[in-house]
């Protein structure tokens, strides 16, 4: 059932969820319509940006880099099930004093987390929709003041998952060969960054499996590195030997402080990580999505013996150059 994009004046309920009882997750629906009237309270809202214009579709969504990308943040944060904790916070997020710490994902109350069908074995994957009339109590934010105290408390803007930020992320959902929204059938799937202003980390060699195909064999000596910036970077392992994280862990708070005393019998070389780290369907940033893009193949018409750059592109020796993908 598609979308309707039409101006709902609504307001949430007195006791609104964002995740049913007994710990049991809604089970995706087709009626994706708003909830009617509950009551004349309502949230105090903030402006995020960009503004989502009406009767949108997914083509305009695609035309717009920005509205896109702000799609896609919002399909990564809804992935996952409410009440989850994450290092990555959204660049339109408050930053300052949050932007190295934890924060736990949470719904507002007129939201309510749903799982979505996904294939035998795969991971499981989450979205929102807006709360109806018959939908389960609450296990966390059941009151708008609650809300607003967790948005103080977490750095989070009080009009996240708004109505029309839920109409704007189910665009972008996947759908079935019925035309019903599920969980992506890709083989892809990406790390959470650090936050900005902290440093790489690597990732265990284990999870290259879960990165696009272009990570899957890289040169003997090199490392996948997950900037801050979300980029993944292959670079020699003797670049991270002597790196500051090596003597730095993560406080209960998220932040990353001296390792003297709690890592002083480990043996020296690089930390590796990866599957205690969250992963998304989607890249958490645009440069994370540019790093993963597709190989290219430079091919020099004349000179030099060819060579490669860590993550198998073959360079050949040249006085011109021609790009292509592989």
């Amino acid at each position: 059932m598609a979308l309707s994009y039409k101006s709902y004046d609504y307001s949430p309920p007195r006791s609104a969820n964002s995740s049913p009882q007994n710990g049991y997750l809604t089970p995706l629906t087709q009626d994706s319509s708003p909830p009617a009237r509950y009551s004349n309270i309502k949230p105090v809202i903030m402006a995020s940006l960009p503004d989502i214009p009406d009767n949108l579709t997914q083509d305009l969504v695609d035309a717009d880099p920005a509205l896109k990308r702000f799609q896609q943040d919002l399909l990564v944060l809804t992935s996952f099930k409410d009440n989850e904790t994450l290092h990555w916070r959204p660049s339109w997020f408050p930053q300052g004093e949050f932007a190295t710490k934890w924060w736990g994902l949470q719904n507002p109350p007129d939201v309510v987390t749903e799982w979505l069908p996904a294939p035998l074995y795969g991971p499981q994957v989450y979205t929102r929709r807006m709360r109806r009339p018959g939908d389960p109590e609450p296990l966390y934010i059941k009151t708008w003041e609650q809300w607003r105290e967790y948005c103080g408390v977490a750095g989070v803007p009080e009009d996240f998952l708004n109505q029309r930020m839920v109409e704007l992320l189910r665009l972008g959902l996947p759908r079935d060969a019925r035309g019903v929204h599920c969980a992506s059938g890709n083989d892809s799937w990406y790390p959470e960054p650090n936050p900005q202003g902290s440093t790489s980390y690597l990732l265990d060699p284990s999870t290259y499996g879960l990165l696009p195909k272009k990570f899957w064999c890289i040169d003997k000596g090199h490392v996948i590195a997950v900037h801050p910036s979300g980029a993944l970077h292959v670079d020699h392992i003797d670049a991270f030997c002597h790196d500051r994280r090596q003597w730095t862990r993560l406080n209960g708070r998220g932040e990353y402080v001296a390792d003297q005393r709690y890592g002083s019998h480990l043996p020296m070389g690089p930390k590796l990580e990866g599957m205690a780290r969250k992963w998304a369907w989607l890249p958490w940033t645009r440069e994370q999505e540019v790093s993963c893009e597709p190989f290219k193949l430079r091919i020099k018409l004349k000179g030099a013996a060819s060579g490669s750059d860590g993550v198998g592109n073959r360079i050949y020796g040249s006085d011109g150059e021609g790009d292509g993908r592989g």
